[in-house]
């Protein structure tokens, strides 16, 4: 009569509470497996849940108990703590207990990363005592970050194959959330990447280091040149970078692999540029001034590269890539003719940059003919 009105839940969970602690966070292992495709998530839940087995000795789990042994973690970093409090909370749910306490993450802001530290951290690996194979693919790393986002368990685990140096572009497998996405190669990179590819099977990983070992040698790096880095700021100066020569959020949101838009708008307002340009507009100026402004203070000289819609346009002159120019922002990061083609034709945002920078253009021109 009682497991008839307990029910299949109710019933459940009279079985796992005649168990004992270690039959029942054994039990839960497969529960795990299930949840955490990531190898380094489900390493992290075991080790959690073994803390909390130890704490709980022959105790059964309870949220009192639960929130005892979260509590000794309370200085932890938030980000640290939402963690395991995550772990603990779904595995007092599998149990059948609500663990009533929440955990707030603050809304912190990237680290702005500058172009400076990471040269610094480059010339840093440079002076390294050893063989020069070896500092050429150190440097490699710190390039290839930086320039593609990728996150360091996926430069760990990234596989010939999933480069194409022909087409300009690597796959990153599984990823955070277990999702796929493709990154466009800088023209640097592929030139660099040859010799790691070549004459080698295609399931050979490219560096053959783990993540772990990639942290370290940022770390080493940074210490030695004396700059606050490690690897996953290389990923923020590649987002950074993104946002400030114009590119489309959704782009690169897809880039960087977010899982929501709020995370890639974190980038937004972050450099002093992306500022002064905001209160610019506040008296309707378009900011063009004081990029030129800039131009001239750091005298950077930028290269005028053929423009395709030169002849169409007009738009493109022997100075350089002009800031108000739709397809000058894409060849300013290194897009190729092939590659605005490519994106005018399958983007739904670029599009509509163009068509304003060309409006734009052909208003001065009609205000300097008057």
């Amino acid at each position: 009569m009682l497991e008839v009105l307990l029910g299949s839940e109710g019933k459940r969970k009279m079985r796992l509470r005649r168990k004992t602690n270690p039959e029942l966070f054994q039990l839960y292992q497969a529960q795990l497996a299930l949840k955490h495709r990531s190898q380094d998530a489900l390493g992290e839940a075991k080790r959690v849940l073994g803390h909390f087995q130890d704490y709980l000795g022959e105790f059964p789990p309870s949220p009192e108990l639960a929130t005892a042994f979260l509590a000794q973690f309370a200085q932890h970093k938030p980000t640290t703590l939402y963690r395991y409090h995550s772990i603990i909370k779904t595995f007092m749910q599998w149990y059948g207990e609500k663990l009533e306490t929440r955990i707030k993450v603050p809304d912190t802001l990237p680290d702005y990363i500058e172009q400076d530290d990471i040269e610094k951290l480059k010339e840093a690996m440079r002076s390294k005592k050893t063989h020069k194979k070896v500092i050429e693919r150190n440097v490699l790393l710190i390039d290839l970050v930086a320039k593609t986002g990728l996150r360091r368990s996926e430069l760990g685990n990234l596989k010939l194959g999933d480069i194409n140096l022909e087409r300009r572009y690597l796959v990153v497998r599984q990823g955070k959330g277990m999702k796929d996405r493709i990154i466009d190669l800088a023209p640097s990179l592929p030139q660099l990447l040859q010799p790691y590819l070549k004459d080698k099977p295609p399931e050979q990983s490219v560096f053959g280091l783990a993540p772990s070992t990639i942290s370290g040698l940022i770390r080493w790096g940074a210490k030695k040149a004396g700059v606050n880095l490690h690897t996953h700021s290389l990923r923020h100066f590649f987002g950074e970078k993104l946002v400030d020569t114009g590119t489309d959020l959704e782009v690169v949101r897809r880039l960087m692999g977010h899982s929501s838009l709020s995370v890639t708008q974190r980038y937004l307002g972050r450099t002093d540029k992306q500022r002064r340009d905001a209160i610019n507009r506040l008296e309707g100026t378009s900011g063009i001034e004081s990029l030129e402004d800039d131009k001239e203070t750091d005298d950077v000289k930028v290269a005028p590269p053929p423009c395709f819609v030169k002849d169409e346009w007009g738009c493109c002159s022997n100075a350089g890539l002009r800031s108000d120019c739709g397809p000058c922002y894409y060849l300013r990061i290194g897009r190729t003719e092939d590659d605005i083609e490519r994106l005018i034709a399958s983007s739904l945002s670029l599009p509509a940059k163009v068509q304003q920078a060309k409006e734009s253009f052909l208003a001065r021109s009609k205000g300097k003919m008057a």
